[in-house]
């Protein structure tokens, strides 16, 4: 009789422990914030939360009851390569996928598998998770679009563009610093101002001083300095910038565009000799 007594207390309090995991589960399903659904070992949908539900496109548990999941998410074949995989060696799977929701509203989910093993080791039942990716999809393209919008000004710029760390050292030029000053020379990043090789130590010292207060976040107006190119000729650069703020308005660098006016000032300097001259009546 003892063991018959305590078989039963065994049975309630295995009940017991049932009943308490089931309430846990079902707190858990309708609580998480992510889409949930648990799967037998075909992979047919036998619970999913509300949101699992929200995320695919299906507003009733019956709707979704027994339906093979692959077929749900629409054949695809990176879900089924992810579903084939955990069914033969139980380790658990990671894939994004793209699904058409009831309406044909397509939607970008990250999909999570986990296996549930039986006591032989075997999958019995599988976990799915699903979150709705959509946003981050269409901000991680923007900032692709940004980037390379970013990038054909700073490459296709007739300026010469470069930025600087708050340190003061180059982070970056584009094309055409490499092409005024040729590819072999180098321009960072890394490199301090005051060891660039093709500029005099005056213009060095012009560069130094008013980087460092636009790193203090002053406002300096645009000036001019002399380089040599390339090909060894002497060039007039017209140096104009500003800081880098971040979002919190701190300095975290700056940039200068350099415009070639050594043209200009040819122009400019033989427009001063003619006035000069025709001052003087030579003309």
């Amino acid at each position: 009789i003892g063991a018959q007594i305590a078989a039963a207390i065994a049975r309630f309090q295995a009940h017991e422990a049932i009943a308490q995991r089931e309430a846990q589960l079902a707190a858990f399903f309708g609580t998480a914030a992510i889409g949930i659904a648990l799967l037998d070992a075909q992979c047919r949908i036998t619970r999913a939360n509300d949101l699992f539900r929200h995320v695919v496109g299906r507003g009733d548990q019956a709707e979704l009851e027994g339906q093979d999941v692959c077929l749900l998410l629409g054949e695809d074949p990176e879900l089924a390569q992810a579903v084939a995989s955990i069914t033969a060696n139980g380790a658990p799977q990671r894939t994004e996928i793209v699904h058409a929701k009831s309406g044909g509203t397509p939607v970008c989910l990250d999909v999570s598998l986990a296996p549930i093993l039986d006591r032989d080791g075997a999958v019995s039942a599988l976990v799915m998770l699903v979150s709705d990716i959509t946003d981050r999809r269409q901000a991680e393209e923007a900032l692709r679009q940004s980037e390379a919008k970013y990038r054909t000004v700073f490459e296709a710029s007739p300026e010469v563009i470069v930025l600087l760390g708050p340190d003061g050292t180059i982070a970056e030029t584009n094309g055409k610093a490499r092409q005024w000053i040729g590819s072999d020379v180098p321009l960072g990043p890394g490199l301090a101002v005051g060891d660039l090789p093709f500029v005099s130590a005056e213009a060095i010292a012009l560069l130094e001083a008013s980087l460092e207060r636009r790193l203090a976040g002053e406002t300096v107006p645009p000036y001019t300095l002399e380089f040599i190119d390339r090909d060894g000729h002497r060039r007039v650069g017209r140096v104009s910038g500003s800081a880098i703020r971040a979002a919190d308005g701190a300095v975290e660098g700056a940039i200068a565009l350099i415009a070639d006016v050594t043209e200009l000032e040819r122009l400019q300097a033989k427009l001063r000799q003619a006035h000069k001259l025709e001052s003087l009546g030579v003309l």
